[in-house]
């Protein structure tokens, strides 16, 4: 048996919070920059699915992008995301 273990976005527990919540760092994100709960668009970009914020109180948008590749990125994933950081 192998002791190799996938873990999904809410990952394993660590005290009161999860290593790698994705939905919990997002949900801070989302509360520190004035966005709603639920998205102002959800986007198909290749093989991802995107939940966008554009109407935050702070002025910046929050993406967050999903896809079924577990630890493999997609391809042109680190230029996409280094053009959008940059126009942050």
């Amino acid at each position: 048996a192998s002791s190799l273990r996938i873990w999904e976005i809410s990952c394993r527990p660590i005290g009161s919070s999860r290593q790698g919540d994705i939905e919990s760092g997002f949900e801070r994100w989302r509360a520190a920059n004035g966005c709603d709960v639920e998205p102002d668009a959800v986007i198909t970009e290749g093989s991802e699915s995107c939940e966008v914020w554009t109407s935050c109180s702070a002025g910046r948008e929050l993406k967050l992008c999903t896809h079924p590749g577990k630890h493999k990125k997609p391809d042109g994933f680190l230029p996409r995301a280094l053009e959008w950081a940059e126009a942050q």
